[in-house]
């Protein structure tokens, strides 16, 4: 068959069209299962911590405090708290207002400008709330990554000091919309940055607002320093109890209802811990005679105890099935090793709250999503 030119240059770029989007998926696989690992603990926890692409430190290092104490703020990294759009730091107290989020905690919705790229668009008139609700659909994500939207009340509040979901019943004199820098899919990428940009046009378009568009070196260099921080204190652990027996779904179903786990779906089953979160999860393993525990750290409340009680939970099992304790190697965990893993685990823990980034937080639910 012949193919004239016009038709012969649709198939060839159809090929590399293909070829391209192929490629492209094969890597973000990659980054995400470097990313997503599952912590062994074969050899301690700092060699099989989820870790991202982009590397992590043991310290993190940012251009200005990560969390100013003294002041009781937060702030981003190149900003003050009196920038030129008008932001100002967001007090922690203020984190309060609820939404849903993905394992059924219940979360904060207030903007963070420590790890978001925020952005003001200031009204030439006050807003009804309802047509900020309206239009937020304009801007809910860019790429990978979420972006959260609030709202300053027009009262006699100076811009910048009082932040707050917009509500259909209030009027507004700004919106501001922050897109996430970094979660476990990576930190923020020059092609979600320029999405958030064509949302911001879209929404000040709609809501006839000013803003002064972000700095996208600056903005990208923040997102690499939060995800390398983030991946350095990431642990996702996995204990197993091995039987002497091939065990089933059923048999899993049971020995959870009696250590009164709740099903998920998928073979798996979670301890919730009092807010509605995850401690840890319970499924059947990578061998047939297997039983698997996993504690994802960060997105754990300390208070707790998620790591003590995945560790009763094993030994409830062992006692049950006539089981051990193991690593991924199927080599024995006595109280040796068990120590040493807590020890490891309460000193990414401290790292992170000393960040101010408490685990089982909604903010810590956010950057370890």
């Amino acid at each position: 068959m012949n193919l004239n030119s016009l038709e012969l240059s649709i198939v060839i770029l159809s090929v590399i069209a293909i070829v391209s989007v192929l490629g492209y998926n094969a890597w973000q696989s990659f980054r995400e299962a470097s990313r997503r690992g599952q912590g062994s603990v074969a050899g301690g926890l700092g060699e099989h911590s989820p870790s991202r692409e982009s590397g992590g430190r043991d310290e993190p290092v940012f251009r200005e405090p990560f969390f100013d104490a003294e002041s009781s703020s937060v702030s981003s990294s190149g900003h003050d708290s009196a920038s030129d759009d008008g932001m100002g730091a967001t007090p922690v107290e203020a984190l309060d207002h609820q939404v849903e989020v993905d394992d059924g905690r219940i979360g904060d919705s207030i903007l963070d400008p420590r790890v978001e790229c925020a952005v003001t668009l200031m009204f030439q008139h006050a807003l009804p709330g309802d047509r900020l609700i309206a239009a937020a659909h304009l801007l809910r994500r860019a790429g990978s990554k979420p972006v959260t939207q609030d709202a300053c009340p027009a009262n006699d509040v100076p811009v910048g000091t009082q932040w707050e979901p917009p509500r259909a019943s209030r009027s507004y004199r700004a919106l501001r919309a922050g897109v996430l820098l970094a979660n476990r899919n990576g930190p923020l990428n020059g092609v979600d940055f320029s999405e958030f940009l064509e949302g911001l046009e879209a929404l000040a378009l709609q809501l006839d607002a000013q803003y002064s568009k972000p700095d996208m070196a600056e903005t990208l260099s923040r997102a690499r320093e939060l995800d390398a921080f983030c991946a350095s204190q990431d642990a996702q652990l996995m204990i197993h109890v091995d039987t002497s027996v091939s065990l089933h779904q059923a048999d899993l179903a049971q020995v959870a209802a009696e250590n009164g786990l709740v099903e998920r779906g998928n073979g798996r089953w979670v301890a919730l811990e009092s807010r509605g979160g995850i401690l840890y999860s319970l499924s059947l393993g990578d061998r047939p005679n297997r039983i698997s525990l996993l504690l994802d750290l960060p997105r754990a409340e300390l208070e707790e105890d998620p790591w003590g009680a995945m560790v009763d939970c094993a030994r409830r099992l062992v006692a049950r099935l006539g089981g051990r304790l193991v690593d991924d190697a199927a080599q024995a965990l006595g109280p040796n090793q068990l120590e040493v893993i807590r020890a490891q685990l309460e000193q990414r823990a401290s790292t992170l709250v000393a960040a101010d980034i408490q685990p089982g937080s909604a903010l810590a639910l956010r950057l370890f999503n």
